[in-house]
């Protein structure tokens, strides 16, 4: 497998509720490209095969140590859940999922390898996506040693179009996952979660992140990133994220240059309308800011949510 492999995922799915570790993050970045290199369909039949001498040449790693992590890592990965925004299959409506990520898992000690099945849950969001979706190569990622940074760059990688995201604090702890106690206390929360994260992305990835609190009072109520194109290409940064609307595209250098901080209600208000929608939240905003503009923002939000609650 090329370090230039593709990874592609549902923008749902990089939303999705879900704690991995290191290599089970990396298991599913491998199965994901190896699906887009070898499967021209994919069904909760299809075994995917990831074999040790792979995953040691994309991590650097001694191949024998590499065969144990991957069989460790497929074990418990059988057992992880997640959940996940969806539409219900007879009633169009927004649902929440809940499932794994896959069905079995084989080992294969005389080859180091492993192959697994995906879940039927799973197979929508990372396979044949036209729309909604991020992609980025494994190689971007593949010197991450914290859970942290990937979920980080993923989250974050999706709205490179705009140039920013708004997390408010509780959100951002909930999508890292990061519950350790001592993460309790902001400072040890900045500098072991998000700062360590920002240096790998900034380091290793195609993207660069800083960050700034909000604050209500002295306390800390969340984080705005900015985020920007490692190579500033204006070109790369339309493609990051699927926007299929042909009047969106030609708008969206104005909004990468033009677009400020939203505000938590907002934010809020855009997130609510993408779940009632079914459309992702950059495809929204870069909608919003072509048809209303900065200064009118709320009132199109409020507007296009009611409109929606109706129908």
């Amino acid at each position: 497998m090329k370090k230039t492999a593709l990874i592609t995922k549902d923008n749902r799915l990089i939303e999705a509720s879900y704690r991995l570790s290191l290599v089970e993050h990396r298991i599913i970045q491998m199965a994901i490209a190896w699906t887009r290199a070898h499967a021209t369909e994919l069904t909760p039949d299809t075994w995917v095969e990831l074999r040790s001498a792979e995953y040691s040449a994309l991590y650097d790693l001694d191949e024998k140590i590499s065969y144990r992590q991957l069989k460790a890592a497929a074990r418990a990965l059988r057992d992880r859940r997640l959940v996940v925004d969806g539409v219900h299959p007879e009633t169009g409506d927004v649902v929440t999922i809940e499932g794994g990520w896959v069905s079995y898992v084989m080992y294969s000690t005389k080859n180091g390898a492993i192959a697994l099945q995906f879940s039927k849950l799973i197979i929508p969001y990372i396979f044949a996506l036209e729309q909604r979706f991020t992609s980025y190569q494994i190689q971007h990622v593949a010197n991450f040693s914290s859970v942290y940074a990937i979920r980080l760059y993923e989250l974050c990688k999706q709205y490179l179009v705009i140039g920013q995201r708004f997390f408010e604090l509780n959100e951002l702890r909930e999508y890292l996952e990061a519950n350790d106690p001592s993460y309790d206390r902001i400072d040890n929360f900045k500098s072991k979660v998000l700062d360590r994260a920002i240096q790998q992305i900034n380091t290793t990835s195609d993207i660069r992140l800083s960050y700034m609190p909000e604050k209500n009072g002295r306390a800390v109520s969340g984080y705005l990133f900015r985020i920007a194109s490692a190579r500033a290409d204006a070109a790369s940064m339309l493609n990051a994220v699927n926007v299929q609307n042909p009047v969106v595209q030609k708008s969206a250098t104005v909004v990468m240059r033009s677009m400020s901080g939203l505000s938590i209600a907002e934010n809020s208000m855009l997130k609510e309308l993408s779940a009632l929608t079914g459309r992702s939240n950059v495809e929204l905003l870069l909608e919003a800011r072509a048809a209303a503009g900065q200064a009118e923002l709320f009132l199109w939000l409020d507007a296009q949510l009611k409109s929606a609650k109706i129908t």
